[in-house]
């Protein structure tokens, strides 16, 4: 016996196992990782990677984060990791939006606020809601645009004070603590606290620095005014805001006033009577906009009880429907009194304008602009930005910017003030240099913080925690927008087993399509998912070898040029296939409890049948609906002993779809297998034997 081959034989036999076993293990980490990759959702297991901030005070350590895709470009990310200052650990729970922002791509960060919910449309005015509720708002006054994401935006006054709480005598509408610019209008330039610095303009352009930040210069009060195509026909300079004197325009040559009501506050707050109305004359003819879609003073030099920072802000806009010499002024109206004869000359009914206080030529360049609390990072440094307030674990809401241009809005759990859960500043920048975020800005933080994230239904998911317990109402939110690709998909034959598909793209949203497809995701007649992904080509699209009466979800993806990518997009709903045809199998004639019944057995697996009937001899239809078979009963009169089964015709009405029209199957008595007993002609010649016998008596 060969000892050392038998030895080497049983060794190669060892090595070979453990090589399959090898192999088993790496395709199950591979399949894994498919399956990750298809979900769109990487859990990626850090190595305890650790960041810190520049002097090396606070560092975060990511210990888990998973990265989902929103829309091509834009991400989610949640980060599970624990920060360390002195020798204390702490749990920490960040997520992440990140964008690179290209408005001429239809890629857009914005800012909003709901301005009236339609309850009260004579007494408009900017109104608290949760964020989820600020970004259906801003879908539903854009339409074609759809919100990815977004965090809770600048601090606010709410009761109408200079402090937090007060509910006084501030008779200006409800506000943020800085300037707010959104779709192009400069909605606030200063607050009622004279406020016009901390303010970030997004230019939305990668060509530019993403950016613009700094206090502002105002270069003027102006009076935008718009054709019947709300195109530009020009700009006149708006010279007073509720002037001290009345009538200044009449006196003074070139010049237009305009007045409007100090305070838009819905809740009736304030008991100033500038508050309820206002009366104008002028020897003039006035431009009154009577229902403008927004109007409101935010300060004012002559009205404004914080005097130390009284100056004018408003803006406005609407469509003038009414001139007059005298008019009383109430809230959401603006009128216009002008000795500027070129502005005159523009001016009547009709006419749409809008007045706002101009930024910088720097600024506005900018459609959307907020403010923030603090400056956490600039020119990729950490600021020194230690107080009381940021000194502490709080919940954080930050946005920032990366060094290739990309727009980062981060958050992070938190309870209330004094916990050890949530962030210090310096632990903030300590979690932004893993984003290599080189310029931050904090906004409100505490129980405002929020994040949402549209999920799969067009819903908006909340996936902060809320140190209040739920989502707070807020005043404005910063959201990462897409102008959606619009396209017509209509289904054009629905087969049992295929679908034919209409696909007409009406929007590219400016970008260069190469190629459109259509995906189709469903459930099959045993229960599994079912995905098929098809190219569509002359606006035609088909789906084979599919399963009868299915539901399908249809998504629209497209690829750009210059791009192997497959880019998902809005455009989504559901479609059926066909119902299988119902059939007749048999169909029976008997004889009980002295009537005749008929048995109609069908097969019709999809349900398709609303009913069936039966008719014979031309007489009386009997139906009734059961499961699998139909009943359906006759009296013996109805028969006759030459042919019992009486000229029978089956009529079977079904949908083909759900939602279908009804069509009608009709068989033939010769088109159907029939079975009857004996005791169906024994009775009907006893009956017919009785009949004769009873005609000769």
């Amino acid at each position: 016996m060969n000892i050392f081959k038998e030895t080497t034989l049983k060794q190669k036999t060892l090595n070979n196992k453990k090589t399959i076993k090898i192999f088993k293990s790496f395709y199950i980490v591979l399949f894994f990782f498919f399956v990750m990759f298809s979900l769109q959702i990487l859990p990626v297991f850090a190595a305890d990677t650790t960041y810190y901030n520049d002097d090396k005070s606070y560092n975060f350590t990511s210990t888990e984060e998973k990265v989902s895709e929103l829309y091509t470009g834009t991400t989610f990310t949640s980060d599970h990791g624990y920060t360390t200052r002195g020798q204390t650990k702490t749990e920490q729970d960040v997520f992440v939006l990140k964008q690179k922002s290209d408005a001429s791509q239809g890629i857009k960060t914005v800012t909003w606020a709901i301005y009236d919910s339609g309850s009260q449309s004579s007494h408009k005015a900017f109104e608290r809601k949760n964020l989820g509720a600020i970004a259906e708002d801003y879908e539903k006054n854009h339409p074609g645009w759809k919100v990815l994401g977004g965090i809770n935006a600048d601090q606010y006054f709410f009761n109408y004070g200079t402090k937090l709480g007060q509910d006084g005598s501030d008779i200006f509408v409800n506000q943020p603590y800085y300037p707010m610019i959104a779709d192009g209008e400069n909605w606030f330039t200063y607050n009622a606290t004279g406020e016009n610095s901390n303010v970030v303009g997004f230019t939305n352009d990668p060509t530019k620095n993403a950016f613009v930040y700094g206090a502002r210069q105002r270069t003027g009060f102006k009076l935008y005014v718009y054709d019947e195509n709300k195109q530009l026909i020009g700009k006149f300079p708006i010279d007073y805001l509720n002037p001290d004197s009345p009538n200044k325009p009449s006196t003074t040559s070139n010049s237009t006033v305009l007045y409007a009501l100090y305070n838009q506050d819905k809740e009736g707050k304030s008991t100033s009577s500038a508050t309820t109305s206002m009366d104008v004359t002028s020897t003039n003819d006035l431009f009154i906009v009577s229902n403008a879609e927004k109007a409101f003073v935010s300060n004012s030099r002559t009205w404004s009880w914080y005097k130390t920072s009284a100056i004018d802000a408003f803006f406005g806009k609407g469509t003038i429907d009414l001139t007059a010499k005298q008019t009383t002024l109430k809230t959401n109206q603006f009128a216009i009194d002008t000795t500027n004869q070129e502005l005159k000359n523009v001016l009547k009914v009709g006419s749409y304008v809008m007045a706002q206080y101009e930024f910088d030529d720097e600024m506005e360049v900018c459609d959307e602009g907020i403010g923030f609390h603090t400056v956490q990072r600039q020119n990729n440094k950490d600021n020194n930005v230690a107080n009381s307030y940021n000194s502490r674990a709080y919940p954080r809401s930050v946005f920032g910017f990366t060094s290739d241009g990309s727009t980062i809005l981060l958050t992070c759990n938190g309870g209330t003030a004094g916990s050890s859960h949530g962030l210090y500043a310096q632990e903030i920048n300590a979690v932004l240099k893993k984003y290599d975020v080189t310029d931050a800005f904090q906004m409100d933080g505490g129980g405002s913080v929020t994040m949402v994230v549209r999920n799969d239904k067009g819903k908006f998911d909340t996936v902060t925690k809320g140190s209040d317990g739920n989502d707070r109402s807020i005043l404005s939110g910063l959201f990462f927008v897409v102008r959606d690709i619009q396209a017509d998909i209509t289904p054009n034959v629905q087969n049992t087993n295929s679908i034919e598909m209409n696909v007409k793209i009406n929007d590219n949203a400016g970008r260069d399509i190469d190629k459109v497809y259509l995906q189709l995701v469903g459930k099959n007649s045993s229960g599994k998912t079912e995905t098929f992904l098809e190219e569509v080509v002359n606006e035609k699209v088909t789906f084979n070898n599919l399963s009868s009466n299915s539901s399908f979800t249809y998504k629209l993806f497209v690829q750009y040029k210059g791009n192997t990518n497959k880019s998902k997009t809005f455009q989504e709903g559901t479609v059926r296939t066909a119902k299988l045809l119902p059939s007749v199998l048999n169909a029976q004639l008997n004889f009980k409890d002295g009537s005749y019944v008929i048995s109609v057995n069908v097969k019709d697996d999809d349900n398709a049948i609303t009913d069936l009937d039966v008719s014979f001899d031309g007489g009386e239809t009997y139906n009734r609906l059961r499961t699998n078979y139909v009943s359906f009963e006759g009296t013996v009169d109805n028969f006759n002993t030459d042919n019992p089964l009486g000229n029978l015709v089956i009529f079977i009405r079904y949908r083909e779809l759900n939602n279908g029209d009804v069509k009608t199957i009709t068989l033939q008595e010769d088109e159907v297998k029939w079975y009857y007993t004996s005791i169906t002609f024994i009775e009907s010649l006893k009956r017919d034997i009785d009949k004769s016998i009873n005609n000769i008596f």
